[in-house]
């Protein structure tokens, strides 16, 4: 017991001081597009003569994605954290060029989901890869550090993107900001691999894949409506998609009550106060903001 301890501390500092520089550039890349991306709205509604409609469209499909974090992080738990780590890594850097080149607002649109979609994949990795880095006394001080990067990115984002349209020449505009964040994807895919990471044996975990399947539906149901209703004038199929999130709850509630406390949501979490007093209290506070500055940095730029 005493020779495993102490092999611990030996290897865990080591590990942390090379692992943790990609967990802490991928969280700011993740947080720092929002922001850069409100900036760079204008921009494009301009250069491509778009309306809100499709404006909002573009602006609604990385969220969209992100969404996905649960079912991403029940992912990284089957197939291994640093593996889509890296694959979220590679998707965000993909869809950043992608949006680069991209000629008109659906293309656009579709490469953000991609953007969003790896955004989604490295979040949770990198918030569950802590513990296999640092030991527990050291823990609390690491969660610190990667809230506290996200702050810092939310902040130097608007900044950072006003820097390279100010910068940038006028046949590229807009574009460069993803081409920024296409580097800073492809720097964190470069320090993830070229730097020893503990990497856990698959978990499997006790969902099933429908169970995850069915919660993605879920989320996309309630979701993706409000992306796609204003940029399309609130057609019938996304009146059917919220009435499609029905069955679609339905099936992800009784698929976790068989599985029980190995559930991608265990039923026991519900019935916490604290966890259910959390979940109100992130609500109100992680899904304001965006919008509000969304709305803001369009304003003050009109």
């Amino acid at each position: 017991m005493q020779l495993h301890e102490s092999l611990e501390m030996d290897i865990r500092p080591t590990s942390a001081a090379h692992g943790f520089g990609p967990l802490l550039i991928g969280m700011a890349m993740n947080i720092v597009d929002v922001p850069m991306m409100a900036i760079a709205m204008p921009g494009i509604g301009g250069d491509l003569d778009l309306g809100t409609g499709p404006l909002t469209l573009i602006a609604g499909a990385y969220p969209l994605m992100v969404a996905m974090l649960l079912p991403a992080g029940r992912a990284g738990d089957r197939f291994g954290r640093r593996r889509v780590f890296l694959a979220g890594g590679a998707l965000f850097l993909t869809g950043a060029l992608l949006s680069a080149l991209a000629p008109g607002p659906l293309p656009l649109a579709g490469a953000r989901m991609l953007q969003g979609g790896g955004a989604a994949a490295v979040a949770p990795q990198a918030l569950a890869m802590i513990p296999q880095l640092f030991p527990p006394v050291a823990q609390s001080g690491a969660f610190a550090r990667l809230a506290m990067t996200g702050s810092f990115a939310s902040v130097c984002g608007p900044l950072l993107a006003g820097a390279l349209l100010a910068a940038a020449p006028d046949w590229l505009g807009w574009r460069a900001i993803f081409l920024a964040e296409a580097a800073l994807a492809l720097t964190v895919i470069l320090m993830a691999r070229g730097q020893p990471s503990p990497e856990e044996p698959s978990m499997g975990g006790g969902s099933r894949p429908i169970e995850t399947a069915s919660f993605a539906a879920l989320i996309l149901c309630l979701v993706a409506p409000l992306s796609f209703g204003p940029a399309f004038g609130w057609p019938a199929p996304v009146f059917l998609m919220w009435a499609a999130a029905v069955p679609c709850a339905a099936l992800f509630v009784r698929l976790t009550l068989q599985v029980g406390p190995a559930a991608l949501i265990p039923p026991a979490l519900l019935r916490e106060p604290g966890f259910r007093w959390s979940l109100v209290f992130l609500l109100l506070a992680v899904s304001a903001p965006p919008g509000f500055f969304m709305v803001l940095s369009l304003a003050l730029q009109s």
